[in-house]
């Protein structure tokens, strides 16, 4: 049997953070060994019952909506899974995928801003479009050609070029510039 890859994406569900995007690209690789695993929760907004009501009607068995119950399960969740994926149509600091780089995962991201200061070719991959093929393919590409780098040396290399200590002193500094 085909071991299958866990993708994992976290926040609220709203389109900010780019569910419906989320759902379409695990659509577009439905028939791949993926299993994208959204973490977050519903709210009570058109927003999140549209979300409901598309993943239903697409009949997509390879998602699963988690809401975790404390931040431990969040952390496993992350930690057990193969890839961080952020749908973000906005992001500033980014926080759930520097703890998905601090869990020592890959962390795949659309440019939205804040996550080409923390994402690079040593850690993962920007995804330059919105466009929910384009994003499909460069995602999928990314898993049948990197991943397995990133698999085979997690024990060191993720973990160790990612350094939370210099990663705030850039963030100090970027907030200096803005407060001048």
């Amino acid at each position: 049997s085909t071991s299958r890859t866990t993708i994992v994406c976290a926040g609220s569900i709203s389109d900010r953070k780019g569910t419906d995007i989320f759902l379409k690209v695990a659509e577009l690789l439905k028939d791949k060994p993926y299993d994208f695993v959204w973490l977050g929760q519903f709210s009570d907004t058109g927003y999140s019952n549209w979300i409901q009501k598309t993943q239903y009607k697409l009949n997509l068995s390879n998602v699963t909506f988690k809401n975790p119950n404390s931040q431990l399960d969040y952390y496993s969740v992350i930690g057990q899974s193969d890839v961080f994926f952020s749908t973000s149509r906005e992001e500033s600091l980014g926080l759930s995928m520097m703890e998905a780089l601090f869990l020592a995962k890959p962390v795949v991201a659309l440019n939205s801003g804040g996550s080409s200061l923390i994402i690079d070719e040593s850690n993962g991959l920007i995804i330059h479009s919105f466009d929910a093929e384009n994003i499909a393919h460069d995602f999928n590409d990314f898993i049948e050609t990197r991943l397995s780098h990133f698999i085979n040396n997690v024990s060191t290399s993720v973990l160790n070029e990612y350094d939370l200590q210099a990663e705030f002193i850039r963030w100090e500094s970027l907030l200096m510039k803005i407060a001048l």
